[in-house]
């Protein structure tokens, strides 16, 4: 596609990114991307995530036992997501907003690096196509739906679903800044 030709979509979700190899070179002569007339199109730069959501046992319900883990609500899910997931190593769950290499780079960074959310992780979590909101602390997990909490691990994801219900029957996609690159 060379500079003002017009490259038009049919409709339907795409989950990639677009890197032109060329560019338009002014407003009148770009390149434009458009949906077919009467077209629905979708461009998503996350992944849809279909790992197994799993309820850890309710403390109230049964005596301790220290081969179990243990929740204080029902509404509350988690899944460990796999390093394959993820593309080249980076697990985006893993990482902080501002990494310590960053704070260098942006003097400003040094007054906010231990305050949220530039010490929330750097991937996004939907369900069923809403934002879900990442907490920095697990005891708002039961009274936030729509909202997930990332464990030390940076892998094990807890998540209080939007509508309170079992995650596995839901949409889950994870974003992150590498998943377009």
């Amino acid at each position: 596609v060379k500079a003002g030709e017009r490259v038009l979509i049919y409709g339907g979700v795409y989950r990639e990114t677009i890197f032109p190899m060329h560019g338009g070179n002014s407003e009148e002569n770009m390149i434009s991307y458009e949906s077919s007339p009467g077209e629905d199109v979708i461009i998503k730069g996350s992944k849809i995530y279909d790992g197994k959501w799993e309820q850890r046992k309710v403390f109230t319900d049964v005596l301790p036992d220290s081969t179990l883990t243990y929740t204080w609500s029902r509404k509350t899910w988690m899944t460990t997501v796999p390093d394959a997931f993820f593309e080249d190593g980076y697990h985006p769950f893993q990482l902080p907003n501002i990494l310590p290499e960053e704070h260098k780079l942006m003097p400003w960074a040094k007054l906010v690096k231990k305050i949220p959310p530039y010490t929330s992780t750097r991937a996004l979590l939907f369900q069923n196509g809403k934002r879900m909101t990442q907490l920095e602390a697990y005891g708002d997990l039961t009274r936030t739906p729509g909202s997930y909490w990332v464990d030390n691990d940076g892998k094990t994801i807890h998540i209080h679903s939007c509508d309170s219900r079992d995650p596995n029957n839901s949409l889950l996609e994870i974003w992150s800044e590498k998943t377009l690159a």
